[in-house]
């Protein structure tokens, strides 16, 4: 297993970056003018700006290489001296460091000097070494920095400042020789520590090839401040490839490297192997090396290896496996040289040379957006780097996730005008002219300015609610008005209060983005994720209610003592659980329980206490919550002890459940209860609410909608869900683009949320399903512990088609509030299955990883195209990975003959939900070993989807079925995610528990 550099799209209000992963995960968000916008938990703060005697470096991304590693820049002309001036930037896949290239051309016919300087601000500030050439700078909370600014003797160097955060180093006389090119690196790392920073410093140090990487060998000599080693064979033997044993077309050969092999002609001090292999004119083969390091490929057109024709290590943009495909200009001899990316990193490999060329789908890159703003209306041009490299790409698919049809077009921009707030995912599927498929999918987020009256911290505003005023945007039939918070700062609590003698209070909060972030009758508590301003909906409980109210905002500070509410669960035998909702800054140690009962008080760390009182009666039941600096809080919840609690029984029907957009719906509510006080809340889940009795509802986007009903009192809950499915005719259907089987596959599965309150009263299963050859006829949950047959009996619908044409199923498991103890289940997936049948019968099953005789399906089939909902799901302050898989779940294993050739690699996924804090790491883990995992794509609903690959020597995989790879056993593989507040959640991992939503 290999980190991979993932490229990704990252978005603000006004600027757009492209987003590169290396080695250890660190992101280098570089955005115009190749500046580092804010790196990894904001360690930069636009860092490494070009001044060229005074005049700043200004070019847009003009494109990315082909393995997707290296983002080139425009030129700019320097007006003074008529220098042409262009930045490279690489970020290394499997090191831990990121290089700047500058290249300064003079196109006249006058020797040019100029002064060159780099400069920027910095998230780490703190010098903590440096020496002539490097610094490290530190800061608490944030990645450790190294600047590599030049090579140890060399006399070519620079000179730097710091100041406060600014950094500043300076080469003072650059030469530009008339009609030449001159070129300056430098090398920048995040990293963990200070003593990780000197590690990558003295890899630096030591001048290895891989930190000249994608720079040819006659660039190289142009580079003014570092100098390359030059390759040299490890013995008299290694000095050509006359020794070099042939290959044949159509063979697989096997190997070990290891340290005793002579080493490579192009990588200094790395082990290789040669090849020779017979080709003639016009001949074309693929050359494909597989092993479970790093491999590499270099093809030589001469026994010495001064000629070098062609070196790949990328057979795609998220493998790690090394393939190239050559076409003979002459016959003859041509020389192979299997190597290794990390002279570190050696072992078995394989070595296949298959007659012809496979053809390679396009390699799709983030898509470069140009916009004067992205709050509405966002009129936003996209253009398409996209590249394909046996081939041209004939198509362009374009979908924007506003409910717009899909566009399709052989240019390679678009126009598309946003008119309403909120994120969106914006998807592009390419093909190319032998009808291969790629996708991409980046999220965008299109906001307005919040409007009405700002609400100040511990200011009292007296409203009314008047038939005049303007409806709530959640409720059609509620009164509302509006009030912007300003001053927001992530992190940190918001308590608000409606009160009012003449109805029942309500609250909507929504951000920038129209997206609904909390609601709450009478007091709201929230804690943001992100800083920017809030729109607040003061409503009403019932629909059309007027009258008068009041109503504050505070901020949870140290000198503030928030009141804890208190939420109780009902159980068998007089036995009552409670939870306290603690304010997340209050960062409880300690909590004194009082029963209300006279019994002896409980002290417990736990917010969660379970007590069975001795007799009925009414109690209040109390708390004090202390924390490490001697603060408390303290709370209390009257209620009834009594022999029988009779739960409501949440229930309703609907007619239709399915049809074409626009679909008017009618809900019957069925729902019973002995309490007086049932009250209703319908969630559409188009972000629509209802307090009705009997609702009814117009959806009018095509896809499927889990309709919720929740039936409510003071002291008891119950919830029912039902699916609503709304086709969109006019929309066209989406090719499957990533590997496709004839069997169908499911790809991933899990729960939604993993971490279940204690209050929840259901839970979504959900799974990713790639369809085979034929369209799929069922989806289902089922299984259980000692169940000699499968029970398949919970079937699951089909609710969104994403961009790459997977489709994702949900079902949803509905039971009675408080039901489930605090626990951790270890392995949901142990015992129940799910299960993806196709209309010919056949099927897959989701954890089974298969080996066998599994072709590549060489047309492409199509799904259905149901449009992903946009909402985010249930949200906790914790991270949670709410799906793991495998990406084929069928891996081929081919007969003796190698036409097709075997899998040599299948990609582990993750999906992760981001909690209170930003993710920092999410790692596949199994026994003592670990492989960072990189982030792959956003998905509509926010969610994040994460990926490393798994390779392997073709064919040492045995056929058969692996039903046991995912769980939490030493040898199985399981997921764990960290985010900024070092909270974590492995998968496969289900915790009932303190969960409320956020």
């Amino acid at each position: 297993m290999k980190k991979l550099a993932i490229i990704l799209l990252l978005l603000s209000s006004s600027t757009y970056a492209m987003q590169l992963f290396d080695g250890k995960s660190f992101i280098y968000d570089i955005g115009s003018n190749g500046v580092l916008q804010h790196g990894t938990l904001n360690a930069y703060d636009n860092m490494y700006h070009l001044r060229i005697n005074g005049a700043n470096y200004v070019g847009d991304i003009a494109g990315i290489s082909p393995n997707g590693r290296k983002v080139r820049l425009e030129v700019f002309t320097e007006p003074g001296s008529g220098l042409e001036i262009k930045r490279n930037i690489y970020v290394s896949k499997t090191k831990n460091f990121a290089r700047y290239t500058e290249i300064l051309t003079n196109p006249t016919n006058t020797d040019v000097s100029v002064e060159v300087e780099v400069y920027g601000n910095l998230g780490a500030s703190t010098e903590a070494a440096a020496q002539t050439n490097f610094l490290i700078t530190e800061a608490d909370n944030k990645p450790t920095l190294l600047h590599y600014h030049s090579q140890v003797n060399n006399p070519f160097t620079a000179t730097y400042t710091l100041n406060n955060n600014l950094l500043s180093w300076k080469y003072p006389i650059v030469k530009v020789p008339a009609k030449q090119s001159v070129r300056l690196i430098y090398f920048v790392a995040q990293t963990k520590d200070v003593a990780t920073a000197h590690q990558v410093a003295t890899q630096i140090y030591g001048n290895p090839t891989f930190i000249y990487d994608t720079i040819s060998t006659s660039v190289q000599e142009k580079i003014l401040n570092f100098q390359p080693s030059q390759a040299l064979p490890h013995d008299e033997s290694g000095e050509d490839f006359s020794a070099a044993p042939f290959l044949n077309v159509d063979e697989l050969r096997t190997g070990i490297l290891d340290k005793t092999d002579n080493w490579s002609l192009q990588r200094v001090a790395t082990p290789a192997d040669a090849y020779a292999l017979n080709l003639e004119t016009d001949e074309t083969v693929t050359i494909r090396m597989s092993a479970s390091f790093n491999s590499y490929l270099h093809l030589f057109a001469d026994v010495s290896g001064q000629e070098l024709l062609a070196t790949n290590d990328d057979k795609e943009l998220n493998t790690t496996n090394a393939e190239i495909v050559f076409t003979a200009e002459v016959a003859g001899t041509y020389y192979i040289e299997a190597t290794t990316y990390d002279r570190t990193e050696l072992g078995n490999y394989s070595l296949e040379i298959l007659a012809n060329s496979i053809n390679r789908p396009p390699r799709i890159y983030p898509f470069k957006l140009v916009a004067e703003q992205f709050i509405i209306p966002a009129t936003i041009i996209f253009t398409d780097l996209s590249q394909d490299l046996d081939g041209e790409i004939t198509e362009r698919c374009w979908q924007f996730g506003d409910g717009t049809q899909v566009t399709c077009t052989t240019e390679n921009t678009i126009t598309h005008t946003f008119s309403q707030v909120g994120h969106y995912s914006v998807g592009l599927t390419v093909s190319d002219d032998k009808g291969a498929y790629a996708y991409h999918n980046e999220p965008i987020s299109i906001g307005a300015v919040p409007e009405g009256i700002v609400l100040r911290e511990s200011n009292t505003v007296s409203g009314d609610l008047a038939t005049s005023d303007q409806y709530s945007q959640t409720r059609s039939g509620a009164l509302a008005d509006r009030y912007r918070i300003t001053s927001v700062i992530a992190g940190q609590e918001l308590l608000i209060n409606m009160t009012s003698d003449d109805f029942d209070s309500y609250l909507y909060l929504y951000d920038q983005f129209n997206r609904l972030l909390n609601q709450g009758d009478k007091t709201l508590r929230y804690t943001p994720m992100h800083d920017g301003d809030l729109l607040l909906e003061a409503t009403s409980l019932e629909d059309m209610s007027a009258g008068k109210y009041d109503l504050t905002l505070e901020f949870a500070k140290e000198t503030i003592d928030l009141p804890v509410s208190i939420d109780i669960v009902t159980q068998p035998e007089l036995q009552r659980l409670f939870i306290a909702r603690l304010p997340e800054s209050f960062k409880a140690t300690f909590i004194r329980w009082d029963f209300g009962d006279n019994s002896k008080e409980v002290g417990t760390d736990k917010s969660i206490v379970s007590y069975t009182y001795s007799s009925l009666g009414k109690f209040i039941v109390s708390l004090t919550a202390f924390n490490a600096e001697g603060q408390q809080l303290t709370g209390q919840q009257a209620f009834n002890v009594q022999n029988e609690t009779v739960l409501p029984q949440a229930r309703f029907r609907v007619s239709p459940m399915f049809g074409e957009k626009p679909l008017q719906v009618f809900f019957s509510n069925e729902s019973f209860s002995t309490a007086d006080d049932l009250k209703y809340k319908w969630d559409f889940g188009d972000g629509k609410v209802s307090t009705s009795i009997n609702p009814s509802h117009k959806f009018t986007q095509g896809g499927t909608y889990h309709v919720t009903l929740q039936a409510y009192s003071k002291s008891v809950n119950a919830s029912y869900t039902v699916p609503i499915t709304v086709i969109d005719r006019a929309n066209v259907t989406i090719p499957v683009t990533g590997i496709v089987r004839e069997l169908p596959q499911v790809l991933m599965a899990g729960f939604d949320p993993m971490l279940i309150d204690l209050l929840d009263t259901n839970v979504k299963i959900f799974a990713i399903v790639r369809p085979g050859r034929t369209p799929l006829q069922t989806v289902s949950f089922g299984g259980g512990s000692g169940s000699i047959t499968e029970n398949f009996g919970l079937v699951m619908q089909h609710v969104a088609t994403y961009a790459n044409g997977d489709q994702r199923y949900e079902t949803v498991f509905t039971f009675e509030q408080g039901s489930y103890p605090v626990v951790t289940i270890d392995n949901i997936f142990e015992n129940f299955k799910i299960r993806a049948t196709d209309q010919a019968g056949q099927f897959h099953i989701y954890p089974n990883l298969e080996i066998g005789s599994y072709p590549l399906e060489q047309v492409a089939p199509k799904s259905l195209n149901i449009e992903p909902l946009h909402q985010a799901g249930v949200r906790r302050r914790q991270p949670q990975v709410l799906a793991v898989g495998f990406d084929p779940a069928l891996v081929h294993k081919s007969n003796p003959t190698l036409i097709d050739g075997s899998d040599s690699q299948f990609m582990f996924k993750a999906i992760v939900r981001e909690g209170l804090f930003a993710i920092q790491t999410v790692i596949l883990q199994q026994d003592e070993l670990s492989w960072p995992m990189s982030l792959l794509e956003t998905l509509p609903n926010g969610d994040k989807l994460y990926a490393v690959n798994y390779t392997y020597p073709s064919n040492s995989l045995a056929k058969g079925t692996l039903d046991n790879l995912i769980g939490v056993k030493p040898e199985q593989f399981s997921v764990v995610v960290t985010d900024k507040d070092s909270q974590t959640h492995r998968f496969p991992e289900l915790k009932v528990g303190n969960f409320p939503q956020r």
